[in-house]
Formats: structure tokens, C-alpha cells, sequence
């Protein structure tokens, strides 16, 4: 008989996508999950465990919410669109456009717990930009002021409360002069998944020079760097990343995130990866 193959949260997590703290809510609290226990009590997931989450992920990008999908689990899932926007939507734009920054934290802290980056990227995060870049209110431009703000604190706050599990150590470099929520979602995103994370904001390569990103990289063992741009960089900036990036690579990794890599193609590779506009 061919033994059953079991996984760790952490592996389960590496395969689907969803974070442990989020696979544990899942159980807990809306019963989707029943994995096996080891006699020490840890988690242990099987092929089956792994497909009911693939499942759920797909009702969740139907527009389902967490709290009704297991009553769906059982039947096939249907032809239908994926929802542009989460089922919380209008109660997060309602408490940005009041500032009811307690109420808009707490929204944020539990469907962060309950839903994967990528998701309430696509499905919130997305759609808000739009929403807010649609509005000629006298007050727009200080409620996205204020979401941004309230968003940047909730996931600085999350992502401090991990422990790293592993000596992988993340640079997470905001290449933008305006603050951008992307920054902090990379960071919470690589410490979701166990690793030891730098990241630095509103970062002038023009200021500070590559050299500088490099003493910094070699001084705290940083075996990736995700560069974060929605903007233009300066020429300069441009022509020394092309210069030391390849270097980097030979003993590491790097990441271009949100628009950097269609407006400087020249600094992608064969090996890097680009991840635009995405969380994750």
C-alpha cells in the first residue's frame, strides 16, 4: 500500500499560497479545515486537505465570502466570473469616507487573518485605488490620504507580530517619493512566509547611492531584494542598478514590483522575477 503523503502547515502554506495564520482561521473559526494532529499536537495535511483549500480559494475569487463557503464545499463549483470586489467592500469605503479609524483597523486586522494577500489585493486594495481616482468629492483626496495612512499602520503592526522562522533575510526597498501601501505589503507578504524582513520606504537611490544598498546588503546577509516603483527613476539610478544587480544575483535574488519593470525593462533578467502591481 502506497503511504499516504502528509505536509506541515508550512509546506501546505508554500503550496497553496495561504498563510498559516490564515489556515488556522479557517479551522478554528469557520470549520473549513480538519487536518490530522501529530502526537505533539502540530497540524499535519494531506493531498485531499490541499484541494479543499484550492477549492476554497476558488469560491473566494468568485466573490464568496469566507463565512459562506462551506456550505459550498460540497458542490461543484460553478461557471461563474471571478468578483472584482470583496463581499466587505462598501463597509471599508463607508468607514474611510466617516474616519472611524477603529472601526477601519479592526475591518482590516481580521480580513487579514481570514483572506491571502493576493486576494484582498485583487478583490480590495485594487478596486479602492479606482474608487478613490473616480471620485471629485472635496474630501477624496483626504480619505485616500487617511486609508492609506490607516492601511500602511495595520500592516507595519501585522507584520511585526510574526516571528521570521528561517536566517533568509528580505530587503524591501520603496523606490517612490510618496509613500506606497505596496512597500509594507511585500514586507508583511515575506514575513508571512517565515523569512527575516528589512524594508525601507520613500529610499533615494539618487540620494544614497547603490553603494550604500550594497554595504547594507552585504552587512545584514540579505540573500533577496525586492525593488518596489511605480515611477520613473532617475538615469543614473537606472544605469548603476543595471551595473550591480547582476552582481547581486550571483550570490541572490531580486524582485521588481508594481510598474518599475515596464517602465525600465533593462533591469529585468532571465532569473529575476516580476511582479507587477501584485502583492504577492
Amino acid at each position: 500500500m502506497m503511504t499516504e503523503k502528509q505536509y506541515a502547515i508550512s509546506e501546505v502554506s508554500e503550496l497553496t499560497g495561504v498563510n498559516t495564520v490564515t489556515l488556522r482561521a479557517w479551522q478554528r473559526r469557520y470549520g473549513l479545515l480538519n487536518p490530522k494532529r501529530t502526537p505533539k499536537g502540530h497540524r499535519v495535511y494531506n493531498d485531499d486537505d490541499v484541494n479543499q483549500i484550492k477549492t476554497i480559494l476558488t469560491w473566494l475569487d468568485k466573490g464568496v465570502s469566507i463565512g459562506k463557503v462551506k456550505p459550498l464545499l460540497s458542490q461543484p463549483v460553478v461557471e461563474l466570473a471571478d468578483n472584482e470586489t470583496l463581499e466587505g467592500f462598501d463597509s471599508v469605503v463607508a468607514n474611510i469616507e466617516a474616519f472611524n479609524k477603529a472601526k477601519l483597523e479592526k475591518q482590516l486586522i481580521q480580513l487579514l487573518k481570514e483572506y491571502p494577500l493576493t486576494l484582498l489585493h485583487k478583490q480590495l486594495l485594487t478596486p479602492l485605488d479606482t474608487h478613490f481616482e473616480q471620485q471629485a468629492l472635496p474630501l477624496t483626496s483626504v480619505n485616500y490620504a487617511f486609508w492609506l495612512a490607516t492601511l500602511n499602520e495595520v500592516l507595519i503592526g501585522t507584520t511585526h507580530q510574526i516571528k521570521a522562522k528561517s536566517n533568509q533575510q528580505v530587503l524591501v526597498l520603496g523606490l517612490d517619493e510618496k509613500p506606497n501601501y505596496a512597500v509594507a505589503l511585500q514586507g508583511l507578504k515575506h514575513k508571512q512566509q517565515g523569512k527575516r524582513v528589512i524594508v525601507l520606504e520613500q529610499f533615494s537611490l539618487d540620494r544614497h547611492g547603490i553603494s550604500a544598498v550594497d554595504a547594507m546588503v552585504k552587512q545584514a546577509g540579505v540573500s533577496q531584494v525586492v525593488l518596489v516603483a511605480d515611477t520613473a527613476l532617475k538615469a543614473k539610478s537606472v544605469s548603476d542598478l543595471q551595473h550591480w544587480l547582476p552582481e547581486f544575483e550571483q550570490v541572490g535574488r531580486y524582485e521588481l514590483v508594481g510598474a518599475i519593470a515596464e517602465i525600465h525593462p533593462m533591469l529585468l533578467s532571465s532569473s529575476s522575477e516580476q511582479v507587477a502591481s501584485e502583492s504577492q
